[in-house]
């Protein structure tokens, strides 16, 4: 097996950081992961899923969850573990809005959105989603992008700017 050797001009010469930033489009992957979670949240009928003890995501959908969080599909609770499906995410689930096709992130930081925007059904390419139920989708859920942050004591931010919501 051959070693990959490291572009300087990539990384920082101090601490050897990365200094690219890279593209994470929406895929079929991800929406099917988002399915599992909105499933998941119906067996459970609370909108606070733990990853690890409420649903059963292979190795790859676990270390991959967390990047629906950039397009504002699911947000992280500040209980450790606890996640929530936003209106947004759920909205896209119905196929009711269109999104940034993808999202250019740098040091875990949005710095620019993609302009071609997607729906559903442009991602899965498909006429009818296997999951679609409009019974699941009978309470309301919280979308931290539609609220204006300092106004609410009940969300925290991190130093990085995570933003976590207090239950």
């Amino acid at each position: 097996m051959k070693n990959k050797v490291k572009n300087p001009e990539n990384y920082c010469p101090h601490c050897d950081a990365k200094l690219k930033a890279r593209w994470e489009n929406i895929t079929k992957g991800q929406l099917n992961m988002l399915a599992k979670f909105r499933d998941a949240i119906t067996v459970k009928n609370e909108n606070s899923i733990h990853l690890q003890s409420d649903i059963n995501f292979s190795k790859n959908e676990f270390a991959n969850f967390q990047k629906l969080r950039y397009s504002g599909l699911v947000a992280k609770c500040e209980q450790s573990g606890y996640w929530l499906l936003t209106k947004r995410g759920a909205a896209f689930l119905r196929n009711e809005i269109f999104l940034p096709k993808g999202v250019l992130v740098f040091r875990n930081r949005i710095q620019k959105y993609h302009e071609h925007k997607v729906n559903l059904m442009a991602v899965m390419k498909n006429n009818e989603p296997y999951w679609y139920k409009r019974e699941d989708y009978v309470w309301e859920t919280v979308d931290i992008i539609d609220f204006e942050m300092d106004a609410y004591d009940w969300i925290n931010f991190d130093k990085k700017g995570q933003g976590f919501l207090k239950f």
